[in-house]
Formats: C-alpha cells, structure tokens, sequence
C-alpha cells in the first residue's frame, strides 16, 4: 500500500492525492517519468520523494518509510511491518499510577506476560522491535510505561489503532469495534473493561482470588492478540478506500495463538502463591527512583 502514497512529498496532503487518482495516477508506477502533471515544482518533488522511497524499501529500511509519512498516513506500511510489530496492552490501578500487568505479542515469538510482584521488570528484557501497535496507547499506555521505567523506549514507529480505525469509520473503544467486526470474545470475558480490570487486580490482591487473576490475564492477553486482526481488517479497508487495496493471503486468527496464550497465563497463574501484589518490582523501584530524583 506504500506505494499508492504521495503524503510525504511536501506540499501533497490528502486532497493532492485525491487530484492525482482524479488524475489516473493511483501509484508511483504511475506517475509519468516526464511531463507536468500537478505544477513543475511539485512533479520535481514527487518525482525525487519517489525516488528515495524506493531506494529505502529497496535497502529494508522500513521504519525510515513509515516516519517519513505523515502519522495518520503510517497505517499505510501495516502489510510490510505485520511481522516485525510488537502489539501491546497494559493494566493499572484505578488511579492509572501503578502498572499491574503487562501483555505483549509479537507474531515471531507468540504471547507474554508481565505482572506486577512477579516479573513486572523483565519487561526492559524485551528485544527491539520496529513497531509498536496499541490501541490509544498514545494518551495511554506509553505514557504510564516511560513513567514507570523512564530507561524504556517505545519502537520507533508507533501504530495507535484507536486513531487508524477512526480514519476507517470504526469509532469507540476497542471491544465495541471487535463485536461490530464480529470477533467476538468467549462468553466469560464479554462487557469487561478497563474497571473490571482493576476490580480484578484488587480481588487477587487483597482476597487472592485466583480466578481473578486468571480472567484478568485472559482479558488482557485478548486485548492485545485481537488488535492484530483489527489493524488487518481496518487496514485493508483504508486501503481499498484510497485505491490502493490490500487482501492479506490468508487473515490471522486468535485461534492460531490460542493454545499460547493458555500456556501463558496458566504459566502466571501455576506461580500466584508467589506473587507479591503490593512488591515493587526492582526494575520498577529503579525507574521511579532516578524519575523522582
């Protein structure tokens, strides 16, 4: 879908586009190598932007694409950076001031957890990636984890799916998006939220409510695993909006991963007798130090 995109050249926004599709111009391969076809100033840029561009996808050198782009445009190298993303989803306490679990999947390495009192700092193990994918993590979860461990750095691009499915017409939070798109969740995690998420931290915390701590994790990992299949839905229907469409060969499905993500959290949950709610986890104590200091 890249290479249906003319936002980076400065001086083509949205509209430019639009003229140049108006125009039969729907791709690089088909804007003409001679000629003027928006203003000679204009075709130079478009012509050199092109040019580079080429050049970057030629070397790999994704991530360099997708910051070139506007941000609202990034969605665009979706189909090119599925595989080297990193979807991420975090619980806090009500006040939003303590992390309690962290869930992370990429499609390489399959689910993990990371849980407050537990192993909450191994989370600054976590190898590079090129993508960052959440839902409004930008207001959210990427704040509240800098904060939380000011040595972490996000990936260099980052795809907020709350944003790219509202350019898509899907609007509300993400579970409300997932039962219009039909993915539906088993029936024992239908209408939880973010509040039933800290409700259940606070019955494993205070009560040491197992099951609690199960569903918790479920939900999460869930949250983090279905925003794959969101941004691949959401995406191809950006793109076939904007004439450049994109048809995933075969579409991920949660059930690829299920039997991982049970792994996971049984793995969590077979150490509950272990895990110290209310601890500071080291990397964390480190973190809050050197912010408050």
């Amino acid at each position: 879908m890249i290479e249906g995109c003319f936002t980076f050249v400065r001086g083509v926004g949205p509209a430019r586009e639009r003229e140049l599709r108006a125009l039969g111009v729907g791709c690089w391969e088909q804007f003409p190598e001679g000629g003027t076809v928006l203003s000679a100033a204009l075709d130079r840029r478009v012509r050199e932007g092109v040019s580079r561009m080429r050049e970057l996808l030629a070397e790999g050198r994704l991530a360099e694409i997708a910051l070139a782009l506007p941000a609202r445009e990034r969605w665009r190298m979706y189909p090119r950076l599925e595989g080297a993303a990193r979807f991420l989803d975090i619980e806090t306490t009500a006040d939003g001031g303590r992390v309690t679990v962290i869930g992370v999947y990429d499609p390489g390495k399959g689910p993990r957890l990371y849980v407050r009192g537990h192993n909450l700092g191994d989370f600054l193990k976590e190898p590079p990636a090129t993508t960052l994918v959440t839902f409004n993590g930008s207001s959210f979860d990427v704040p509240i984890l800098r904060r939380t461990f000011p040595e972490w750095r996000p990936p260099p691009v980052h795809l907020d799916l709350r944003h790219v499915a509202r350019l898509a017409g899907e609007r509300g939070g993400l579970k409300a998006i997932e039962d219009r798109l039909g993915l539906a969740r088993p029936d024992h995690l239908r209408g939880l939220d973010g509040m039933d998420a800290v409700l259940l931290w606070d019955r494993f915390r205070l009560a040491g409510d197992v099951s609690s701590l199960r569903s918790l994790l479920e939900y999460n990992l869930y949250d983090v695993v279905q925003m794959r299949t969101v941004a691949e839905i959401v995406c191809e229907r950006l793109g076939a909006e904007r004439g450049t469409p994109w048809s995933p060969v075969r579409r991920f499905d949660r059930g690829d991963v299920l039997l991982d993500m049970t792994r996971c959290v049984e793995g969590v949950v077979s150490c509950a007798p272990r895990i110290v709610p209310d601890a500071f986890d080291d990397a964390e104590r480190f973190g809050r130090m050197k912010d408050e200091g």
